[in-house]
């Protein structure tokens, strides 16, 4: 009986299903710190980047005190010092005049203002480079304010929706807005703008002495912000994986209905 249960059809049933369950649980779980613009699209597939659609957008990072901190090497706490990351997309080696682009008001020169952490192009300390980096960026350091509480809600599942104000006793993530306007940016040579949010604590080991390392904590990639080309998003690429594990379940479920059938 248990040989029959994953076999033929309902074998095939049971990985459709599976990876339907996987999908519903990765869109319930909201991430402790994310990214979000508006106006913008979420592009799945091998990409999984939200995309700003237009040069003038808002940006907003989000921490979710309740949320999901899953492969982080720490717990963020409201009072952290947070960090946002703004990197030149494509990763640019040479400090060439990109045009500019302002954040809340303030024009950055690209790549002239960008100073990296002190060595450029370079990698922010302990951030994976996920295809972004080595290149030119420029940090901004801030605190989230305890006035600036929105609705918890899942920036992949819901892009481009910018925060809802949670009531008095509603469960709330903090958030930070930040106005950015890419138009004056150089397009032929620069496809646009990559933003990261991560934050820097300890980790420490256990023993009579514990021993503490830096550590970093950031939004998933997933979670993650860019604006390119004009606000045109690329075409979502499906991930070879998940495309051959789902063809394999489907075909065996039409396999297993000819040969009832016959």
């Amino acid at each position: 009986m248990f040989k029959d249960l994953f076999s033929g059809p309902k074998r095939a049933q049971a990985i459709v299903a599976v990876l339907c369950a996987a999908a519903t649980a990765s869109a319930m779980a909201i991430p402790k710190l994310q990214l979000d613009a508006v106006p913008g699209v979420y592009v799945g597939g091998t990409d999984e980047t939200i995309y700003a659609t237009q040069a003038k957008f808002d940006l907003y990072a989000y921490f979710y005190p309740g949320g999901d901190n899953g492969g982080n090497d720490f717990d963020p706490q409201f009072g952290d010092t947070f960090n946002l990351s703004i990197a030149v997309v494509p990763g640019t080696q040479t400090p060439t005049d990109y045009g500019s682009f302002t954040i809340n008001g303030d024009q950055i020169n690209v790549t002239g203002n960008m100073a990296c952490q002190g060595t450029c192009p370079g990698t922010p300390d302990l951030l994976p480079a996920h295809g972004i980096f080595p290149t030119y960026f420029l940090e901004r350091t801030f605190t989230f304010g305890a006035a600036n509480k929105a609705v918890p809600y899942n920036t992949a599942d819901t892009p481009g929706t910018g925060p809802t104000p949670a009531a008095v006793g509603q469960d709330f993530m903090y958030f930070q807005k930040y106005v950015i306007d890419a138009t004056q940016l150089v397009k032929n040579d620069v496809s646009g703008l990559h933003f990261d949010l991560y934050v820097y604590g300890e980790k420490c080991g256990g023993g009579e002495i514990p021993t503490c390392t830096t550590a970093l904590a950031k939004a998933p990639f997933s979670h993650d912000v860019e604006y390119s080309r004009d606000g045109v998003p690329p075409s979502e690429t499906p991930e070879p994986g998940s495309l051959a594990l789902l063809g394999v379940a489907l075909a065996s479920v039409a396999l297993a209905r000819r040969r009832r059938a016959a």
